[in-house]
């Protein structure tokens, strides 16, 4: 089983029925996974309006809300609507792909410590660094955008993990 599938299984099981994205080629193995489990994938023009439209599903459906989107320009661009939909109190997981870490170099253009952009809007936020834990982040970011005081929060995720096969062992919970 690829990490993506696992992803998928693990946000179906929170009964969600749609994703907001403006995704790029670090999303195809998730949102393939998403569509084999019938989750509708919308498509946006802009990053904020992802993460806004991710925030209005939330409040209309009472269920946790995803966006998608790419670090690079993408973060950026994403946080006029991470900030309303913290301040409005949405459950609203936003997914941020990002490069692989071995592609980070010291003085290159991407910035991997992109963590304290979004500590001002989100109730928490994580890089994930290792596939076998992709579960575990996963379901802790779900938890916290969902208990006590609802808020926006981010997971970053390395473009090369959900390609990735797990072993059987990590596998579980994909398909709770």
């Amino acid at each position: 089983m690829k990490v993506a599938d696992s992803m998928a299984g693990i946000l179906g099981a929170t009964g969600l029925r749609s994703v907001f994205a403006l995704a790029g080629a670090s999303h195809t193995y998730l949102l393939d996974a998403l569509d084999r489990r019938g989750i509708r994938i919308v498509s946006s023009r802009h990053e904020s309006g992802a993460v806004s439209a991710a925030d209005g599903y939330a409040r209309a459906s009472g269920r946790l809300g995803v966006a998608l989107v790419i670090a690079d320009q993408g973060l950026p661009n994403a946080i006029g609507g991470l900030a309303a939909a913290y301040y409005a109190n949405s459950p609203v997981l936003l997914l941020v792909a990002c490069p692989p870490a071995a592609w980070t170099e010291p003085g290159a253009a991407f910035d991997t410590s992109k963590l304290q952009l979004v500590a001002s809007v989100s109730k928490w936020s994580r890089m994930v660094h290792d596939a076998t834990r992709i579960a575990d982040y996963l379901q802790v970011a779900i938890e916290r955008a969902s208990s006590g005081r609802p808020g926006p929060v981010v997971l970053f995720i390395p473009s090369n993990l959900p390609a990735m096969e797990l072993g059987a062992e990590a596998a579980s919970g994909a398909d709770a």
